[in-house]
């Protein structure tokens, strides 16, 4: 790892980071714009369909989010979801290398800055990508698995309990990720030797922080669930701007910021 030049992990970003955006727009293109939950009001107060399927408590939720099985209208939204899910294996190996390769660029940004000197960093931010791609692919397994139940008594129990684990152990390992992200970000963009106009890039602080701190609380209290919808919507500017970051940092300069 210590071989890995700063230009090279810029490099990793840039590349992982477009194959995450690319892989984004394919999911909202190719299978149709996710519908709305057939329920409307709702306790859960969920607005996103995808992010509800996710995070369902119980198969009540999850028909309460699709629709009857056999309307036509829950059919639609199936086949939508199903075409969404597929196509996020593509999107979950992009953006959770994109992740892997951000740990290892602000390592490398912050080397000589006490802590940052040593491995633990780099070796927590592999490790959670690694996380988070394991619980996505076993996530969206459980997803295309309950889609083709008929009702909610059909759904098993271990089916709801996979899913409810699976779902967690990805947001976690994100939102674990955002917060260890926004305190490296912030290590390198407040260091003494920053220029003024650099220290704008702490807004990729805030956003990965933003997104940890609004996150953690959806998956730790049932009626706050739906705040999962906020972090998400945090995470595309953090995404946005630490790729912007990692594509100008390809190129050297005497105060890269």
């Amino acid at each position: 790892m210590s071989q890995v030049s700063t230009r090279q992990a810029a490099i990793a970003v840039t590349i992982t980071g477009v194959a995450t955006i690319v892989t984004a727009i394919i999911l909202v293109v190719v299978p149709g714009t996710a519908p709305l939950p057939a329920t409307a009001d709702h306790p859960a107060k969920f607005t996103n369909t995808i992010l509800w399927f996710e995070l369902a408590k119980d198969a009540e939720e999850v028909f309460a989010n699709l629709g009857p099985a056999d309307d036509p209208i829950g059919q639609d939204r199936r086949e939508i979801l199903d075409g969404i899910n597929r196509w996020d294996f593509g999107f979950m190996v992009a953006y959770s290398a994109f992740h892997g390769a951000l740990f290892v660029l602000v390592w490398r940004l912050n080397r000589g800055r006490g802590f940052w000197n040593g491995r633990l960093y780099v070796s927590e931010g592999l490790f959670l990508a690694v996380v988070m791609l394991v619980g996505d692919v076993f996530e969206n397994i459980q997803l295309l698995r309950l889609t083709g139940y008929d009702t909610a008594s059909d759904v098993p129990a271990g089916v709801m309990h996979q899913l409810n684990v699976w779902t967690r152990v990805k947001w976690g390992a994100i939102f674990a990720a955002s917060a260890l992200l926004a305190v490296g970000y912030a290590v390198y963009f407040l260091r003494p030797s920053a220029k003024p106009l650099s220290r704008a890039g702490l807004f990729i602080a805030l956003a990965f922080l933003a997104a940890a701190g609004i996150g953690f609380p959806s998956l730790a209290v049932e009626s706050l669930r739906y705040w999962v919808e906020a972090a998400s919507a945090c995470l595309l500017p953090a995404w946005v701007l630490a790729l912007g970051h990692g594509l100008r940092s390809c190129f050297p300069s005497p105060e890269r910021g």
